[in-house]
């Protein structure tokens, strides 16, 4: 066991930590471990693990502790200068001299406002104005660290209370104690069953039982209300879960039926003490349902104001829509063109598609329509890489919605002004400085729509004036969003305000790809021919599960081996990390010099891919950002989009992770030649997962795997349920633009009395 002090941090995930420390004596340690906590310089722990050598990039040494046991503990004076150096002010040389005057005493000396001028002839003994403003800085601060210090060991105290329990996930723990804050042993033991909005069922009922136990003297609490109570927290808590935001009656008493709970009793006291509320034919999660109707609600104000351009005459739209295909020098079918003029009078409008009928072709010359008109365009998309991919192909100044939130923040703290053409700045014409801005002639573009969750959509929504307008761009065969809910997908199904694009455009000639993509897309299982090498459409290579890892990256290596763009897929994390490990360790073998970026990218040589795996807008770099290493000494790496090779800096190289493989999910928004995919999980594989990975591939899909597992996956359609859908009510205003005469614009009035069937 070490005691340590945080010196630096290298990385900190959900998934465990690094960073460096020093210990009482002066040695200097660097701690990997695998626990949920989040270090910061200054804060000491009681280290145990296993010690190792860990060798950098410069082939130097260094004492390492792994599978470190980490245990927050109250500092002593000894190890109280790693936080006085970060101190602003202090430093090097200040830190050592209040050390030295006061040694093991310096924390009473800081904790107490008497002392204050001896800190200050302490710190700076020649200079007393400035010692005394530094003092006060530094007794300050040193109060608000002791008071982080108290939470922090607090928490670790509830941490081995929970063990004591049964208790032993760290994640699990620490999720309860967000939940409940600095007095959680004290509020779980008055409510025993809050655990089960966050633990797994099986942990959350033998905790509350034996706490209910230990509170009521009772043997038999299998029906005492709280653990009733507790058992429909954690049915929502499964629903939620799975991106839905509902349940059907049956479905809720199934579900607690599985947690050995009398069922009817249970969902009872769930709807007395509001855990769900009752809708129309469904139960909703209480929290998922105002979220729903809040946004519906935003939606409606956008509506009632006038559509888009409808006030516009007719001539002067069609003018704008030719004008901008000139400009843009894109030849546009009657589908699209009479698309966008739909869509520019739409208040509230959602511009759906199949891969290839040209939804991206479209959405450049709306933009460039309705800046025509004189309107603004705001662009964002939920996913770095599907915003680098809209920036590059329109040449908007698109961010993620993320991004997007906080520089609208920014904009309303500031005191901007808007320069010729629009938008906001800070004093410089750099399009990183820019500030975005809504205005009641602003459109808002958000493609990829279909992986926008409820809450973030919510939150943009509550940012728009009334008069703005809001487009939606997406495929609602593709995957659902990773989070909350299933808008566009329940936008989509209502028909208000839709407009589908239904010729496929993109690879025309017959590709047998597309065709293929149909077929998954409508559910038929399409009958494939056996990979023989590199040929256009859809082959597979057939092979047992347990083989997918291995195949996958044999398969990749002939597809590339005469220098082809090849992306490969896998449903799960275990198979990703399989497929980059066996590459990696080739490479080794084949003699390549190569060097760790991070931890998520052990090893990596001239050439190999790598992937981005947080938002790191300082540097232009996004998440799911694909890029290869191209120098070693220094670490260079090509980013996609960038006509530069960028030098790797420690602020963001804990984040590449390699990219041999990448998960399906990650690959939305993004495209290959060749795309290799795994048929690793038959829990995973669904309709959606199957046709968003193979329509990432422009040429040639390869799936390997079991066949059987592929016709599953086509036959397997997931879905949601949200309450959602029943605010939205039927289809008044969806338009299939093959229906309509490209000469013909839609009034406000069509859209709003009839709906043109598909």
């Amino acid at each position: 066991m070490r005691r340590l002090a945080v010196t630096s941090v290298i990385a900190s995930r959900d998934f465990g930590s690094i960073f460096a420390g020093v210990g009482e004596t002066g040695d200097r340690v660097r701690v990997r471990s695998y626990e949920p906590v989040w270090p910061s310089p200054g804060e000491v722990y009681d280290v145990e693990g296993t010690s190792t050598t860990y060798r950098d990039r410069w082939g130097k040494n260094h004492l390492q502790i792994d599978q470190a046991r980490l245990v927050r503990v109250r500092t002593s004076g000894r190890l109280l200068g790693p936080w006085l150096r970060q101190l602003p002010g202090v430093g090097e040389t200040r830190a050592h001299r209040l050390m030295r005057a006061f040694g093991q005493d310096l924390l009473d000396v800081l904790d107490d406002p008497a002392r204050l001028p001896d800190v200050a002839r302490a710190l700076e003994p020649e200079r007393s104005a400035l010692a005394t403003r530094l003092s006060a800085s530094v007794q300050a601060a040193f109060r608000e660290y002791a008071a982080r210090e108290r939470d922090g060991i607090s928490e670790a105290a509830f941490y081995q209370q929970l063990e004591g329990l049964g208790v032993e996930e760290r994640s699990a723990a620490r999720s309860l104690w967000r939940l409940l804050g600095n007095r959680a042993w004290e509020r779980l033991s008055q409510r025993p069953y809050c655990a089960a909005s966050v633990l797994p069922w099986a942990h959350a009922d033998h905790l509350g039982q034996r706490l209910l136990s230990a509170a009521e003297g009772r043997k038999d609490v299998l029906r005492h209300p709280d653990r009733l109570a507790g058992a429909v927290d954690s049915v929502v808590r499964d629903i939620l879960r799975t991106g839905s935001t509902a349940a059907t009656r049956d479905d809720l008493l199934a579900r607690l039926g599985r947690k050995r709970v009398p069922a009817g009793e249970a969902l009872q006291i769930g709807l007395e003490r509001r855990r769900v509320v009752q809708g129309r034919g469904i139960l909703h999660a209480p929290g998922a349902a105002y979220l729903e109707r809040d946004l519906h609600a935003h939606l409606q104000r956008l509506r009632s104001a006038s559509p888009g351009w409808s006030m516009a005459r007719e001539d002067r739209l069609r003018a704008a829509v030719n004008n901008a295909e000139c400009e843009t020098g894109l030849d546009l079918t009657d589908e699209q063109r009479l698309a966008i003029c739909v869509l520019l009078q739409q208040p509230v409008a959602l511009l759906q598609g199949g891969a290839g009928t040209g939804k991206t072709t479209s959405m450049r010359v709306l933009v460039a329509a309705w800046e025509r008109l004189g309107g603004r365009v705001e662009a964002a998309a939920l996913a770095g890489k599907a915003a680098l991919k809209l920036r590059l192909s329109t040449g908007l100044n698109v961010m993620t919605i993320a991004r997007l939130l906080k520089r609208l923040e920014t904009s309303e703290d500031f005191g901007v002004h808007r320069p010729h053409g629009g938008g906001v700045t800070r004093g410089d014409d750099n399009q990183n400085s820019r500030l975005p801005e809504f205005t009641g002639d602003t459109l808002l573009l958000l493609d990829e729509a279909s992986m926008v969750d409820l809450p973030n959509l919510r939150r943009l929504l509550l940012k728009m004036p009334t008069g703005a307008s809001l487009l939606l761009v997406g495929d609602v065969a593709q995957l659902p969003p990773v989070g909350l809910g299933q808008v566009f997908h329940d936008l989509v199904h209502s028909g208000v305000g839709l407009v589908e694009l239904t010729r496929v455009l993109r690879q025309a000639g017959g590709n047998p790809l597309l065709e293929v993509a149909a077929e998954i897309r409508a559910g038929r299982s399409p009958d494939l021919p056996c990979y023989k090498g590199a040929e256009a459409g859809v082959q597979i290579a057939e092979c047992r599960v347990e083989e997918v890892p291995a195949r996958l990256g044999a398969v990749r290596r002939e597809l590339s081996a005469d220098g082809s763009e090849v992306l490969t897929l896998a449903a799960l994390q275990n198979t990703v990390r399989a497929v980059c490990f066996g590459e990696m360790s080739r490479r080794q073998e084949e003699g390549a010099a190569g060097v760790r970026i991070g931890p998520l990218c052990a090893w990596a040589a001239v050439g190999d891919p790598v992937i981005m795996t947080t938002n790191h807008y300082r540097f232009g770099l996004a998440n799911g950002q694909l890029g290869r290493v191209t120098s070693l000494e220094p670490l260079k790496i090509a980013w996609e989009g960038e006509d530069w090779d960028q030098e790797v800096l420690g602020e963001y190289a804990v984040d590449i992770a390699s990219a041999w493989s990448i998960t399906g999910h990650k690959s939305q928004g993004s495209e290959a030649a060749r795309v290799v995919i795994g048929l690793d999980s038959k829990a995973m594989l669904t309709r959606q997962w199957l046709y968003t990975a193979v329509t990432r591939a422009r040429h040639q899909a390869v799936l390997v795997g079991p066949r059987e597992l592929a016709a599953e996956a086509v036959a397997r359609l997931a879905q949601r349920t949200t309450g959602f859908t029943g605010l939205l009510g039927e289809a008044t205003g969806s338009v299939s633009c093959k229906e309509r005469r490209s000469g013909d614009i839609a009034q406000p009035s069509e859209m709003s009395e009839k709906a043109i069937a598909h």
